[in-house]
């Protein structure tokens, strides 16, 4: 007969759906970082925007951050909880900001419909995230 491992609490549904919702976008971000280097570097573009290795380098880091608070939502872990409050409103907040001081270049300038596209997807997810991180119920659940 196998010894029964006692593993601890299991995270609630809720918080199993934050942890996946955010391990998927992590991993989008991850492609989308894998396609813009490939596209950048590894083809035979001619030129290469100034800005680039900062906007990947960015990306790059939001991208683990995310992952890492997905895995770490999962085991439980109170700065995973925190993390993800404050990457949802850094995230909209830098959103917002973007979206207000952005200065539309001439031809086809795709910014700010990326940016209200992003917001109105952010603001719900970090409603979201408020509503289940703040319960009284899933934050016992943490240690």
């Amino acid at each position: 007969m196998a010894n029964a491992v006692s593993r601890g609490p299991r995270p609630s549904f809720s918080i199993v759906a934050v942890a996946a919702f955010q391990m998927l976008a992590g991993l989008l971000a991850l492609t989308i970082f894998a396609f813009a280097v490939w596209s950048f570097y590894l083809s035979r573009r001619v030129s290469v925007p100034a800005d680039a290795p900062r906007v990947l380098s960015v990306l790059l880091i939001i991208a683990f951050l995310v992952i890492v608070t997905a895995i770490g939502l999962w085991r439980l872990q109170v700065w995973a909880r925190r993390m993800s409050l404050g990457l949802g409103l850094v995230s909209a907040g830098a959103c917002a900001v973007a979206a207000i001081v952005h200065q539309r270049t001439p031809g086809l300038d795709f910014t700010p419909d990326t940016l209200k596209f992003a917001l109105w997807v952010l603001i719900p997810v970090n409603l979201w995230w408020w509503i289940v991180f703040t319960r009284q119920r899933v934050v016992a659940q943490f240690h």
